[in-house]
């Protein structure tokens, strides 16, 4: 891939955006970071910052002015993000964008009247070169993310049962980007796991001998939990959507394991206990 290419990483204030900005940068790239607050981007002065708001026609055409290949992350939790995905993958086609890496989610192939199914598919028939990643539930959630406040308060509060979850790392989600677009790995799917599955049991047992609190996992049933996302102002569409995600976990989907992340990097993917390791809890 020539130097002179640039890559445009959508959501990149995020968890999994940080991540691939850093990989790519890691290779010597280019690299645009692409978000809804560009001033709030920590990012040094490698790194081009843009305005990018899916609905916002002039910040996407703007955002892939001379973009040879995007990450294109979906915003969280909207059951509806093909409305402003699929507009996004014509404006990039039309800007003569090479390669579009879409972050996908785990599980979606058994779903297809979902949102980034139906998204993927488009992808796959728009005659740009594509790359579908596949993540599970990232590690960081548990660090950053929502369920990080949890943690906080000495539990994990959610309805996954007993099920296990082969949970990955965003490190390793942004090294199998940077090298899709160094390799041009195009029209492959991939499902991106950690090394193992295990419990959010396990996971409460390996943070609580890391930090030396004691971490419970309370494994709520649907509804308990559907109710206190209710309480915190989900909207009503991304309550389903999320109940969803725990449906697939409790019915096994999201134990799977694959080898992807090792076949595309060469380097075995993190596992939970490594994670946790060199954590800032």
């Amino acid at each position: 891939m020539t130097n002179k290419a640039k890559f445009l990483v959508t959501g990149a204030t995020g968890n999994i955006g940080g991540a691939v900005v850093s990989a790519l940068l890691a290779k010597g790239m280019n690299v645009q970071a692409g978000s809804t607050r560009p001033e709030t981007a920590q990012y040094d002065d490698r790194v081009e910052k843009v305005k990018l708001v899916y609905s916002e026609t002039e910040t996407v055409k703007a955002a892939l002015e001379g973009i040879n290949g995007v990450y294109l992350i979906a915003p969280p939790m909207d059951p509806f993000v093909q409305r402003v995905l699929i507009p996004f993958i014509d404006a990039a086609k039309k800007a003569g964008v090479n390669h579009i890496i879409l972050n996908s989610s785990f599980g979606v192939e058994f779903e297809e009247d979902d949102a980034l199914r139906i998204t993927e598919k488009y992808l796959m028939a728009c005659g740009v070169n594509y790359t579908i990643f596949r993540p599970n539930f990232i590690m960081e959630n548990f660090t950053s993310g929502f369920i990080a406040p949890m943690i906080a308060e000495g539990g994990i509060f959610l309805a996954a049962d007993e099920a296990k979850t082969s949970f990955v790392a965003c490190k390793d989600i942004g090294a199998c980007a940077a090298v899709a677009f160094d390799e041009m790995l195009y029209d492959g799917e991939f499902n991106l796991s950690g090394p193992e599955a295990i419990s959010h049991s396990d996971v409460a047992r390996i943070i609580s001998k890391k930090t030396g609190r004691s971490i419970q996992y309370h494994a709520l049933s649907e509804e308990e939990m559907l109710a206190a996302a209710r309480a915190q102002g989900m909207p009503e569409a991304s309550v389903e959507m999320f109940g969803g995600l725990y449906h697939l976990t409790r019915e096994g989907i999201m134990a799977r394991v694959f080898n992807d992340v090792n076949t595309i990097t060469g380097t075995p993917p993190q596992s939970f206990a490594q994670f946790a390791a060199s954590a800032n809890w």
